[in-house]
């Protein structure tokens, strides 16, 4: 499970970590939102010509960031759109000659997994973000390579049932939990499902006489997240008959536009957002993974002991964002509160801070091996949020 690829990454972020103890995080000039901006323009590689996820320790690319922040960057300047093709055209590149797409390449051009699984979620996010950029040509390059993606993904779902299968691991978002056929995953095999049709439109539109093959096209991923996970309150996280109200398994049905948040499901919207904050997990920052209550609930891999609490009930500022978008559909003045209480905490720490402890205390998260990243193209979300609710 453990590479050479990953020891060596897990050495640059100890390095960086005594670094930040010793010097502090960096911190920007300038107002909220230009802090914000210098912080993307900071994650442009100039040299190899894709976005890091940061110019901290995680200065590389990762298919999952990548796909958070594709709609955001598109959105707030159209400058990055050249951008966000470079992007796509270097992974791409690295992962065609590796035979698949990964979760990550490292700053030396290296690809891989973590935990070193198969990745549904990586795959699902860089066919969502060719979708966004809307580059037919892009698409068409890597068109064959593209085809044979999907192709395998069919080999990680349940043929009888449409679901991810039971008895496979997967490198995933809280990639340090040991799940089974996880919600979360479950939304990426329905959002690749989604983003293939979708793509097949953009060549119709453009006059391609060429289409993707779409294997799950005789599934309904709403109807299965219906049936599967959906108690009348809340998503549960998986099925390995855990109840417990987590957050990734309750904002990306919704963020992946599998139901409708903004008006069709609107009420079911408002159910999940309910039981969030009975849970707390929108407290004091969204979003945390699971309650502090629930922490036995959930089977780690050995790694955590080096971030204790790291994906469970820390505060993970990407998944604020995407929480903060989802309760704008039902409640604008509260989403707005909550996105005033970012901008609190980037001006406190002028940079975007990764995630925040466990402890409600609001400091940057940190253990004996691990400091929380800066520096975050997760800004570029924030900035698109404040576009968006603030007009």
């Amino acid at each position: 499970m453990i590479t050479l690829t990953h020891v060596g990454e897990g050495i640059r972020f100890f390095i960086r970590r005594v670094r930040v103890g010793l010097f502090g995080i960096r911190k920007y000039d300038g107002n909220v939102n230009y802090i914000c901006q210098q912080i993307v323009e900071g994650c442009w590689n100039k040299q190899k010509g894709y976005f890091m996820v940061s110019s901290g320790h995680y200065c590389e690319f990762y298919s999952r960031d990548f796909g958070w922040c594709t709609s955001a960057l598109l959105g707030v300047g159209a400058s990055y759109k050249s951008k966000v093709r470079k992007s796509l055209e270097y992974a791409l590149s690295v992962f065609e000659k590796v035979g698949g797409i990964h979760v990550a390449i490292n700053p030396n051009g290296r690809a891989f997994n973590f935990p070193n699984y198969d990745s549904i979620d990586s795959i699902a996010y860089i066919f969502r973000s060719l979708r966004l950029l809307g580059d037919v040509d892009l698409i068409l390059e890597f068109f064959d390579f593209l085809q044979g993606e999907i192709t395998r993904c069919c080999g990680f779902i349940d043929s009888k049932t449409g679901l991810v299968r039971k008895d496979m691991r997967f490198s995933s978002m809280k990639d340090y939990s040991l799940r089974k056929s996880s919600c979360y995953d479950n939304c990426c095999i329905g959002l690749l499902f989604s983003e293939i049709d979708l793509i097949n439109k953009l060549f119709k539109k453009s006059s391609k006489k060429i289409s993707l093959n779409n294997p799950f096209s005789n599934y309904n991923y709403k109807k299965l997240l219906n049936e599967h996970f959906w108690t009348g309150n809340y998503f549960l996280n998986d099925l390995s008959g855990d109840n417990t109200v987590c957050g990734d398994a309750n904002i990306y049905p919704f963020w992946f536009e599998i139901f409708d948040g903004k008006n069709k499901d609107k009420k079911m919207l408002q159910t999940v957002i309910k039981s969030i904050e009975k849970k707390g997990l929108d407290k004091p920052l969204p979003l945390m993974y699971n309650s502090k209550f629930d922490d036995k609930e959930h089977n780690m891999i050995f790694l955590e002991w080096f971030v204790p609490g790291w994906e469970r009930n820390s505060i993970w500022s990407m998944m604020g964002m995407k929480y903060i978008e989802l309760v704008s559909f039902v409640d604008k003045k509260k989403a707005l509160r909550m996105l005033d209480l970012y901008a609190v905490k980037i001006k406190e720490y002028k940079n975007f801070i990764e995630l925040y402890d466990s402890k409600g205390t609001g400091r940057a998260f940190s253990s004996l091996f691990y400091h929380a990243d800066g520096n975050m193209l997760w800004a570029g979300m924030y900035l698109d949020l404040v576009k968006k609710l603030r007009r």
